[in-house]
């Protein structure tokens, strides 16, 4: 099963095309059911360089930066091993912002592991929702304009 509906994927795809536009980097994003990877995708360069891996949150609130242990290992796996820098890109109300989780050398955030999460209203609850969680310290934020 998706957990992700296709208003997830417009709004993750909106982020990625801000973000782009920003960095002057092309996107690609994977696909919801990919073997190969749990993150949202990543940003490369016109000779195909990947230069950052990136998850993507969309809160119609307040943002609680919350990845799941599995998306942060990888995120921090392959920044490790790309020597890349990876990222949770975000919007909060009509803000965007991130915060860099892997420079390419080390984990660069300052975060807590708790037991979190809840279904979001109006979807199928899953008896995985609440989870160990990697709680993203908010000083972390580094805040895009509004687009």
């Amino acid at each position: 099963m998706l957990r992700e509906t296709a208003e997830d994927k417009r709004k993750q795809t909106r982020l990625f095309e801000v973000a782009s536009k920003i960095n002057g980097l092309k996107f690609k994003q994977f696909k919801s059911s990919s073997n190969k990877f749990r993150i949202d995708g990543f940003f490369y360069d016109d000779d195909l360089n990947i230069k950052l891996w990136a998850e993507c949150k969309w809160y119609s609130g307040k943002a609680h930066l919350y990845l799941n242990m599995a998306k942060f290992n990888e995120l921090v796996y392959l920044s490790e091993y790309s020597k890349c820098q990876s990222i949770l890109l975000f919007r909060e109300y009509d803000n965007w912002g991130y915060v860099v989780i892997h420079d390419g050398n080390k984990i660069k955030c300052d975060y807590e592991v708790k037991l979190l999460g809840g279904t979001p209203k109006d979807r199928v609850v899953n008896d995985d929702d609440i989870e160990p969680l990697i709680k993203i310290n908010r000083n972390n934020i580094v805040w895009g304009k509004k687009d």
